[in-house]
């Protein structure tokens, strides 16, 4: 085996999958919609699908699987522990013949799809709305996707460079929200979260100064909607992020696609073949990379008044 693992493949896909999953379950239905007893137990679904796609996704692949394993593997090798039987047994639960991680990406998009048919729900509803001000609407996604390109450029993905720096590195995703008087929930604009990496959690994204002053725009757009064309507005941000998410050719689909065949790559240097002929040492330097890496959740709620001067924020 001469090939390295796939670490930066594995990391970065999952910050791809946080982004848009995070997006997607931090979305919030308008109050003109949520109470209205016509779209109540579908906006009860909707919210239970957020907190168990999540649930589903952090907790139990990210959390539970695969920095579980790639922690246990590490583990083993620093102890002088490097039997093939041992360390393959790290990715397969008692009996299974699929790896794990594979099985648990497959549960997820499992409940991935589940969001599929409230979509339909929801479309009618926002159709149900009376009234709305198409311009100030296209105003709005105007300078809600110029938004979306900006937060794009602050982006980061891990890099070998990362892997330079002393400790552990930390990728913390965090959506961006914008606080307005329409509702009690903040609006997040974004069709996906954002990643930023560094040595410690990082509980506020630094923001380029365009992004800023385009912040500060959306808010003041955002103060001049009425109630009907707000409410039809977030509708539209909640069928985007869904649709990045739930389509058959969703990019999360996509991306944890991705990530079961790289894992694949993993688990074969455990195959007896390749564990002698360089496996055993490309899966130790994998674990110790891994390893390192530890993905975090932040909200940041950008108030109002802070964007009224870009420089001070």
């Amino acid at each position: 085996m001469t090939q390295p693992l796939p670490v930066l493949d594995v990391l970065n896909t999952l910050i791809t999958v946080n982004n848009y999953i995070m997006a997607a379950t931090s979305a919030r239905i308008p109050p003109l919609i949520r109470d209205d007893p016509a779209y109540a137990a579908t906006a009860q679904d909707f919210s239970n699908w957020q907190e168990d796609v999540w649930e589903s996704y952090y907790m139990g692949l990210i959390d539970a699987q695969i920095l579980a394993q790639a922690r246990e593997i590490d583990e083993y090798f620093k102890k002088g522990i490097a039997e093939r039987r041992i360390i393959h047994k790290v990715f397969y639960g008692d009996g299974d013949v699929t790896p794990t991680v594979v099985s648990t990406c497959d549960e997820v998009a499992g409940e991935i799809s589940r969001g599929q048919p409230l979509v339909g729900t929801l479309e009618q509803a926002a159709k149900s709305i009376a009234d709305v001000d198409k311009e100030k609407i296209k105003e709005l996604t105007a300078t809600a996707d110029r938004l979306n390109k900006q937060f794009d450029d602050d982006e980061q993905k891990i890099t070998d460079g990362a892997f330079k720096i002393t400790g552990d590195i930390v990728a913390t995703v965090i959506d961006v929200g914008v606080q307005t008087a329409i509702d009690e929930d903040p609006i997040a604009p974004l069709v996906k979260g954002v990643t930023q990496v560094g040595k410690d959690v990082i509980s506020e994204i630094a923001l380029s100064t365009e992004a800023h002053q385009t912040l500060a725009e959306l808010t003041k757009v955002w103060a001049e909607l009425d109630k009907e064309t707000a409410a039809y507005a977030q509708m539209m941000m909640v069928f985007e992020k869904l649709d990045n998410v739930v389509k058959l050719q969703s990019a999360t689909l996509t991306a944890l696609s991705g990530l079961v065949g790289d894992w694949s790559t993993v688990v074969a240097a455990c195959d007896k073949d390749a564990w002698s002929s360089g496996g055993e040492a490309a899966l130790r330097e994998w674990a110790e990379r891994m390893n390192r890496v530890n993905f975090a959740a932040a909200t940041q709620i950008i108030q109002a008044d802070t964007l009224l001067d870009p420089a001070a924020a």
